[in-house]
């Protein structure tokens, strides 16, 4: 039964797949505003700082959502959100963002961009996790057996709550996250094409639970109702 499951739950991400491009520059600058919690809908926050964390996201997600534009476009981006009523931009002593709670949940618009995007934001989040699994490790792992580590985590997260997405197990996804971190420099390929940590993360396992950390912060904040369809 949990197989069919997990094969219907990856046929309707499908589906969903096919609108993820027309709206992946309003995703990411969803997630990058809900990076910064409950503030978003009260105080606001200042645009210098929802830049540089937008940035972040965004040139992690560079192949799975392939938009040479996105970074230098994100103002534009800000002002059609605005104009559709998701947020307003503010100008006090700096400029600031607030997101506009929906009176109608059937209407939230922000939170449909969430629920679409955050898949994306888990897959890397299983990626570095399962990366702990590479240290102190001499010998270097396949990417194959890297992609399964992570999937399989996925799985035990999805089903023990503790993960609200079953389609951030995508191999592709999976896969995409190891080529943006080979880039980062977190992780190498060996003479025998295995993968391993970068001697700087090596020496350092700081800047992996950093990146891991930061990666979390995007992450949709669990409620009860967050299971409610299991």
């Amino acid at each position: 039964v949990r197989g069919q499951t997990n094969i219907h739950m990856m046929q309707l991400a499908m589906y969903r797949n096919g609108i993820l491009h027309a709206l992946q520059r309003e995703g990411i600058a969803a997630l990058a505003l809900s990076s910064f919690g409950k503030t978003i809908f009260t105080d606001g926050i200042r645009m210098t700082d929802f830049i540089e964390a937008h940035n972040f996201l965004s040139d992690l997600l560079v192949d799975e959502f392939v938009d040479r534009n996105r970074n230098e476009c994100i103002r534009g981006t800000l002002a059609d959100m605005e104009k559709h009523g998701l947020i307003s931009v503010e100008k006090r002593n700096f400029e600031f963002i607030q997101v506009h709670e929906a009176p109608v949940a059937k209407e939230d618009m922000f939170t449909f961009l969430l629920e679409l995007f955050c898949p994306f934001v888990d897959s890397l989040w299983l990626t570095t996790t399962t990366l702990l699994s590479l240290e102190n490790q001499r010998v270097g792992v396949m990417e194959r057996m890297l992609v399964e580590r992570a999937q399989w985590f996925g799985e035990k997260s999805y089903f023990e709550r503790m993960m609200a997405y079953f389609d951030a197990t995508s191999k592709e996804s999976i896969r995409c996250a190891l080529k943006i971190f080979m880039r980062r420099g977190i992780l190498q390929v060996d003479d025998s094409t295995s993968l391993t940590l970068s001697p700087e993360v090596a020496a350092n396992p700081n800047i992996l639970h950093e990146l891991i950390s930061r990666i979390a912060s995007y992450r949709k904040p669990f409620t009860p109702t967050s299971f409610a369809r299991l």
